[in-house]
């Protein structure tokens, strides 16, 4: 898994906490997706308090792309939500 990923120095996946989004068709030729995210802890709490600016990056998709991320984005999602966790009254 890790080999798709970007690592650090000490092999973990970098990862960054999404912020916010904003999509919008372009031409009639692609989404514009503009993903938002915060660089580390003290800048997410920044990000949300609105006292910073989220990093972005901005992504033409084509419509083909757009709908295999979404389907796929769906089963993680779907997957992760079935998981069930043991309330606290459960733990041992």
């Amino acid at each position: 898994m890790t080999d798709a990923f970007d690592t650090d120095a000490s092999g973990n996946i970098i990862t960054k906490p999404l912020t916010g989004y904003t999509s919008a068709p372009v031409a009639g030729m692609f989404v514009l997706a503009r993903l938002e995210y915060a660089d580390s802890e003290d800048h997410l709490r920044a990000v949300m308090s609105g006292t910073g600016k989220p990093g972005a990056v901005q992504l033409a998709i084509t419509p083909g792309q757009a709908k295999e991320l979404a389907a796929r984005l769906t089963i993680l999602a779907d997957h992760i939500l079935a998981q069930q966790t043991p309330g606290a009254d459960h733990i041992s």
